[in-house]
């Protein structure tokens, strides 16, 4: 875990926006959570990509 709260500048934008919809309701946990499995399989997948 970092030391300092994350920013939302920290996040990529789609996954923001992906979390919005869950809040707001427009999609159910189970859509959330399969949406950020997608990020998470892309992050994994490009083990030397520095974080934003």
């Amino acid at each position: 875990m970092p030391d300092t709260p994350r920013k939302a500048s920290d996040f990529d934008p789609d996954v923001l926006r992906l979390f919005d919809q869950y809040v707001h309701g427009l999609i159910d946990r189970r859509g959330f959570l399969a949406g950020a499995v997608c990020f998470a399989v892309a992050r994994a997948a490009r083990p030397g990509c520095s974080r934003r």
